[in-house]
């Protein structure tokens, strides 16, 4: 599970999208998954994974 760095054509706005997804993800704020602007960097935008690869990352759930 991996995610990609990917900045929109004509723009300053950074994504990071995770890479093979369940469904795949538009490089723009109006993607389905509602990413987020950093905290401390507001140029990128944070996606959010539908297969919840987040959740394993954090340690809230473990591979069975």
């Amino acid at each position: 599970m991996s995610w990609g760095l990917f900045q929109k054509p004509g723009t300053r706005e950074l994504h990071v999208i995770p890479l093979e997804d369940l469904r795949e993800h538009e490089c723009g704020k109006g993607c389905w998954c509602r990413p987020a602007e950093d905290d401390e960097e507001p140029v990128v935008n944070r996606h959010n994974a539908m297969d919840g690869r987040e959740a394993f990352e954090r340690g809230e759930r473990l591979l069975s």
